[in-house]
């Protein structure tokens, strides 16, 4: 059963085999497979006959995989996590912090609708001035009747 723990750009240590020792970066994980493939670790040589693509042939360089088991995690893939989780913490501050600050923008309107509320009640307690009109604009008109009435 593969490592569930060692993931694509980890860094890797060697622990066992031809290249014990060697420090690597996680280039591919096979689980199926159990192997994993690390950069510039166990490199392989292949002889590549000329093609249409290839017109030079030559040897190529590419890196084999090597079993899980042969690999351990190195301390700065788990500081990887470690920062991984500061990120988050960092992120819930920011949440934090923008509903403080979106909770002061909507506390001052607030204060302006309970200021709007108190004039409103001041005038409705006041006293209504019940004055006549000065002008006789105001007044509905007379009817032709009246007018006539009048001359």
């Amino acid at each position: 059963m593969a490592k569930k723990s060692i993931k694509k750009n980890d860094e890797v240590l060697v622990i066992a085999g031809s290249h014990k020792g060697a420090k690597g970066k996680v280039i591919k994980v096979s689980k199926d497979k159990q192997r994993v493939t690390i950069d510039k670790v166990n490199i392989s040589k292949k002889h590549v006959k000329p093609t249409q693509q290839n017109p030079d042939g030559g040897i190529q360089e590419f890196e084999s995989p090597i079993h899980i088991s042969n690999v351990k995690l190195v301390a700065k893939g788990k500081e990887a996590k470690a920062e991984k989780k500061a990120k988050k913490e960092a992120a819930k501050e920011a949440k934090v912090e923008a509903k403080e600050t979106k909770s002061e923008k909507t506390a001052a309107p607030t204060k302006a609708v309970k200021e709007k509320k108190e004039v409103k009640e001041e005038k409705a307690n006041k006293p209504q001035k019940t004055s006549e009109p000065k002008d006789d604009s105001s007044k509905p008109a007379q009817t032709k009747e009246v007018k006539e009435e009048e001359k």
